[in-house]
């Protein structure tokens, strides 16, 4: 993903993906902006940014990386997940200290789910957090507990859904298939999650899934350019409208 200046027009941003990088030929100028000499890369792939956007490099900087960090919830969120069907009423992200999971606490939290709680790994960022989300619950206990906990969280419904962006289920996944409810789902990023009894016991007993999700997915697939652009609009949108943000600690430098 690369934001850039239409060479033959400067006025033209455009931010441009490419399943493969080599069909991007770039060229940069003696002042360090990125302009497109040429591209083989399908019109359906190419996103031109408005015009009244600002144009300076901190702006184009947080932008990436919102982008970076939202292609992955919104599609396990709303294309996995089914976000915006009644049937999710709660939710639980693991990890909030990850972009990835802090995007996904924001449309989360946007959409008032009922229900919505989070875990920490880096516990600096509780004040923060529970500042920006005050109705959130933080499940801020040993693992041999967090069963418990989500269960008086949820008054004993367990979740509807599950995220995991960092691969945590591998390490703890009977505790967190015990936090889902009936027809609950766990997504996750994990590789190599191997499921035996009792797990699948209880996956089978509340008639559960565990989906895999990847940020190369969307990528990946051809028939799915227009949902990926739709995603990038609505990100561009709310990014331009303060509505939706990364740390900056995840700032990526262009």
């Amino acid at each position: 993903m690369i934001v850039g200046h239409l060479k033959s027009n400067p006025d033209i941003t455009l931010l441009a993906l490419s399943r493969e990088p080599q069909h991007l030929s770039v060229e940069t100028d003696i002042f360090g902006e990125k302009k497109f000499t040429s591209f083989v890369c399908p019109l359906s792939l190419t996103y031109i940014l408005d015009p009244s956007l600002p144009k300076h490099e901190k702006h184009f900087e947080e932008l990436l990386s919102l982008l970076d960090a939202s292609i992955l919830p919104y599609q396990s969120l709303f294309l996995q997940a089914s976000l915006n069907s009644d049937k999710v009423q709660s939710a639980l992200i693991l990890d909030a200290s990850l972009p990835d999971s802090h995007v996904a606490l924001q449309l989360l939290h946007s959409l008032k789910i009922k229900t919505l709680a989070y875990t920490l790994d880096q516990f600096e960022m509780q004040k923060p957090l529970n500042d920006e989300f005050p109705q959130a619950f933080m499940i801020f206990t040993p693992v041999d507990k967090m069963v418990q906990r989500a269960k008086e969280v949820t008054r004993g419904a367990g979740f509807d859904v599950i995220v995991d962006y960092g691969g945590e289920v591998g390490e703890q996944k009977r505790g967190v298939i015990r936090m889902l409810g009936p027809f609950g789902r766990v997504i996750t990023t994990a590789r190599d999650l191997q499921i035996d009894p009792p797990e699948s016991e209880i996956l089978q007993e509340l008639s559960a899934t565990i989906q895999y999700t990847s940020k190369e997915t969307l990528f990946k697939s051809h028939t799915h350019d227009a949902v990926l652009l739709n995603i990038i609009s609505d990100v561009v949108q709310k990014h331009s409208q303060g509505a939706l943000r990364v740390y900056k600690p995840y700032a990526i430098k262009l």
